[in-house]
């Protein structure tokens, strides 16, 4: 469908990047790894802060913030809970890193067999000014394939030691 000629657009770069990875659990205990709290166990410097007590009962619409260092800068960075779907494994969230960029992020886990998950992961990265842009634009598939599969090795880490990455 075509854009109306009397809609603005600001021009700021998009792009959607997928990767995939191996998980050594069944599903029902991969999908948790993805959850905001699950992920703080193996993911360092993630760190939710729920808006909210309903919003830490998760569930499609909970809010959480993080804080992200970005060029020796602290960012904070506004979560939302799309979807959320422990039965059919996706979790979805949006990530608004508020005058840089936006970002939809798509995790579905699915049975690869009794013992293992297959962890698919999608960012449809949007920019909101020049920072985002570059971002955006430096992100390319290998890049970001690099970043997922270090997601894989602080899973396997985490597992290997059975402790939390942030106390």
């Amino acid at each position: 469908m075509p854009t109306p000629p009397s809609t603005k657009t600001a021009g700021h770069s998009s792009a959607t990047h997928s990767h995939g990875f191996t998980v050594p659990l069944p599903l029902a205990e991969a999908f948790t790894l993805f959850e905001p709290v699950g992920e703080k166990n193996w993911a360092g410097g993630f760190d939710p802060v729920f808006a909210t007590r309903e919003s830490a009962a998760l569930g499609s619409d909970s809010v959480f913030t993080l804080e992200t260092i970005h060029d020796g800068a602290k960012r904070q960075a506004i979560w939302l809970v799309t979807r959320y779907d422990p039965a059919a494994a996706p979790i979805e969230y949006r990530a608004v890193y508020p005058g840089v960029r936006i970002a939809r992020i798509t995790v579905h886990c699915s049975r690869s067999n009794e013992s293992e998950t297959r962890v698919a992961v999608t960012y449809r990265y949007t920019g909101l000014y020049g920072e985002g842009d570059a971002y955006i634009d430096s992100m390319t598939e290998k890049t970001f394939a690099g970043r997922i599969d270090e997601w894989a090795a602080q899973i396997r880490a985490y597992l290997a030691r059975g402790t939390p990455a942030t106390p």
